[in-house]
C-alpha cells in the first residue's frame, strides 16, 4: 500500500515548467549504467551535513571562470604519487620525487590573498503534504447519478489549482 515502483521499457522524458521539490526522509541510491550529464543554467548549492567523498576511475578535473577557493578548520593534504605542481602568474613550482623546483627565486614576506568563502544555499520550507480521505459512497453517488466528478474530486481540484498542497487522490 505504502510503496511506489515505476519501470519504463525505453526513454523516460520529463518536463516541469515550475519548481521541482522533492523530500526525501531516508536514503537515496541511485546507479546509471552510462554517462551521466547535468547542464546547470545558474548555480549550484550543496550543503552536505558531515561528510563528501568522490572517487573517479581516472580523473577528476575542475576548472572555474575566476577562482577555486579550498578552506579547511584544520587541514589540507594534498597528495600525488609522482608530482605536484602549481602554477600562477607565469612561475611554477614543481615538488616531486627529484627534488623541490621554482621558477623563481623565493621570497620571504608578503601578505596572504583572501578568496572568497563557500556559501551554499540550503532549501526552502517544503509544504508538507495531507492526505485526502475520499467517501467511497459520496463517489458511487456520483458514478449512479453519472456526474463527471463528485463534490469531494471538485474540491480537491480546486485545492490543488489555487496552490494547495494535497498527496494523490
Amino acid at each position: 500500500k505504502h510503496d511506489s515502483r515505476l519501470q519504463v521499457d525505453g526513454q523516460r522524458s520529463e518536463t516541469v515548467t515550475g519548481n521541482s521539490i522533492s523530500v526525501l526522509q531516508a536514503e537515496e541510491q541511485r546507479t546509471v549504467s552510462a554517462d551521466r550529464k547535468v547542464q546547470i543554467l545558474g548555480s549550484d548549492h550543496l550543503h552536505i551535513a558531515t561528510s563528501a567523498h568522490t572517487r573517479a576511475g581516472q580523473s577528476v578535473l575542475a576548472e572555474a571562470g575566476q577562482e577555486i577557493h579550498l578552506k579547511a578548520g584544520a587541514m589540507v593534504v594534498l597528495e600525488a604519487g609522482a608530482a605536484l605542481t602549481l602554477k600562477a602568474g607565469g612561475q611554477h613550482i614543481v615538488i616531486s620525487a627529484a627534488g623541490i623546483y621554482c621558477s623563481s627565486p623565493i621570497q620571504l614576506g608578503g601578505v596572504p590573498i583572501p578568496g572568497t568563502p563557500a556559501m551554499p544555499l540550503t532549501p526552502g520550507a517544503v509544504e508538507v503534504l495531507h492526505s485526502v480521505e475520499l467517501d467511497p459512497a459520496t463517489q458511487i453517488q456520483a458514478l449512479s447519478l453519472k456526474a463527471p466528478a463528485c463534490p469531494q474530486c471538485e474540491t480537491l481540484k480546486k485545492t490543488v489549482a489555487v496552490g494547495g498542497a494535497h498527496a494523490d487522490a
